[in-house]
């Protein structure tokens, strides 16, 4: 890939400010589950102050997991067999992949137990707890569940534009290009979990967002701060980031590419193959792959994506990388062909070029 980009610097913020200092903290070490004592009194001198916090988790809902405390029964979505979100609002459970939903019943439908341990961070409940912790505080929350209705997320933004919040609590929206000169302080909780997301980008995709997210804070007159939570402060990642490290962190992240096969120093496609039948799946996918791959292709799987069922379809998928667009196109091209010559019913292959989701 040499030769064909050029790195452009941005060596100054647009303000013409510093960039503001990262604190990383370590998350294991909090009194309270989700919010350190170093967060807590950083957004409650913001707010003393007449001052603005953006605080970012990546996760919706309240709890990622309702758990029953008698037999350990978690309740998973019928359609895709994973854990269902818990949600404070309505009481319910929801899947955020097919969008299916049930109450949260008062007993568990394995043994009737009435006690649930609602586990792991979410939104809802990080806005719960600034509510308790810090009573005085205004919490304006964004995430697709605040801004379904039509023109919601713009009103969401004015009214924390005009001061009506001290604190904009919100899922990746935002992270993204806003400029609040009030806001001197901005925060993410539980930054690591970005990293576990199986796709050779997660290091990047982690990178990027707690790079823009800490750019939200002291884009004006007032200086900036930012703290990082995470269980993981000594990750590469994460240090880089907290040094606003961009060319350490490419160099290292190309370098581990360039080791693994993965673009940009090849070419990749991803296969999908999907229908109502996990046997027919899966028999139509190994058929598939039976092939001979050009000079300079390699092929990983086919194996069952990491989202096996969503919806009631099955899912199973390959990765082909190759050093040329063209050897890529031949092996696309005969996992296709082999596809269509021996057509299992009910069973549908998608072809994604340079895939930007692996999920």
């Amino acid at each position: 890939i040499e030769g064909r980009y050029t790195l452009l610097r941005l060596t100054g913020r647009a303000t013409g400010m510093e960039l503001p200092k990262i604190t990383l903290v370590d998350s294991s070490k909090n009194d309270h589950p989700l919010l350190s004592n170093a967060l807590l009194a950083a957004i409650g001198k913001r707010t003393a102050a007449g001052e603005q916090s953006i605080l970012l988790l990546n996760r919706r809902g309240h709890s990622p997991v309702q758990m029953c405390m008698a037999c350990g029964h978690v309740e998973k979505c019928p359609s895709c067999g994973i854990a269902m979100t818990y949600h404070i609002q309505g009481e319910m459970l929801r899947c955020h992949h097919c969008g299916g939903w049930k109450s949260a019943s008062s007993r568990c439908p394995d043994c009737s137990g009435e006690e649930f341990a609602r586990r792991g961070p979410g939104i809802q409940k990080v806005e719960k707890a600034l509510g308790e912790l810090l009573p005085a505080t205004r919490v304006i929350r964004m995430d697709a569940d605040t801004t379904g209705r039509k023109s919601a997320h713009w009103n969401i933004l004015q009214r924390f534009s005009r001061g009506e919040g001290d604190v904009l609590l919100g899922t990746q929206m935002v992270a993204k290009g806003h400029d609040f000169p009030g806001v001197t302080l901005a925060a993410v909780i539980a930054a690591e979990m970005g990293l576990y997301i199986p796709d050779f980008r997660a290091a990047e995709n982690t990178f990027d967002l707690l790079l823009q997210i800490s750019g939200r804070s002291g884009r004006s007159r007032k200086p900036g701060e930012v703290i990082i939570q995470t269980l993981n402060p000594d990750d590469p990642v994460i240090t880089l980031a907290s040094r606003h490290d961009y060319e350490g962190f490419i160099t290292a992240e190309l370098n581990e590419r360039k080791a693994l096969g993965f673009p940009p120093w090849t070419r990749m496609a991803r296969l999908l193959w999907t229908g109502s039948s996990k046997t027919d799946v899966r028999s139509s996918a190994e058929s598939s792959c039976n092939v001979s791959l050009p000079a300079g292709a390699r092929m990983l799987g086919p194996s069952e994506a990491a989202m096996a069922r969503i919806a009631d379809t099955w899912r199973w998928s390959a990765l082909i990388t190759a050093g040329s667009h063209k050897a890529l196109q031949a092996a696309v091209s005969r996992i296709a062909h082999r596809f269509h010559k021996e057509q299992v019913p009910g069973v549908r292959l998608d072809t994604d070029i340079d895939p930007r989701n692996l999920m």
